[in-house]
């Protein structure tokens, strides 16, 4: 009887001590959505926030679930600003790029970001239409997605999952104000 006991105190303190289970994951994204491209700016470790850019992963911004579009870059070359210091970083079509999205390495270029916004100019690329459009310099910033839970919830398929998404910047100054 004392061993029931002893098992049941102890899944207690374990479950307990699992209901307070948070992920943050961090990416860079534009400040106001483009429906030409989607760009994301993926970190090194998506879960540290001072972690550095380590790429650019950018896409057609009409695809969708089964329509796939391609997309080029007509520059070989983008620009960078941070902190009042420009940074140009060559790019060419690697091995690794599919059709349907260009992947563009930041670190491996010598630049380090884990700045909260910066600039980018990417200047021109092509549509699978054969269009050629000439973006302006975009604005990203650091934006953080937060999940909270329990372990509980993962048993439970009606389970929930408190959710927040918004930039960095604004985490900080507010907090998440959970409704």
């Amino acid at each position: 009887m004392a061993k029931k006991i002893i098992v049941i105190i102890f899944s207690i303190l374990i479950f307990n001590t699992c209901t307070g289970m948070t992920t943050k994951q961090y990416s860079y994204q534009t400040d106001k959505k483009d429906k030409t491209i989607n760009i994301v700016g993926q970190l090194i470790d998506e879960n540290n926030e001072y972690s550095f850019l380590d790429y650019f992963e950018i896409s057609d911004g009409r695809n969708k679930k089964n329509i796939k579009h391609r997309i080029k870059l007509v520059n070989n070359k983008i620009k960078i600003i941070k902190d009042n210091k420009e940074y140009i970083i060559p790019y060419s079509k690697s091995q690794n790029d599919d059709d349907e999205y260009l992947y563009i390495d930041i670190l491996k270029n010598g630049v380090n970001i884990t700045n909260d916004e910066f600039v980018v100019y990417l200047g021109k690329i092509e549509l699978d239409t054969g269009e050629i459009i000439k973006l302006p310099p975009l604005h990203l910033k650091k934006y953080v997605y937060i999940t909270k839970g329990s372990i509980l919830n993962t048993i439970n398929p009606n389970g929930k999952f408190n959710q927040y998404y918004n930039t960095v910047e604004e985490y900080k100054k507010n907090g998440w104000k959970e409704e």
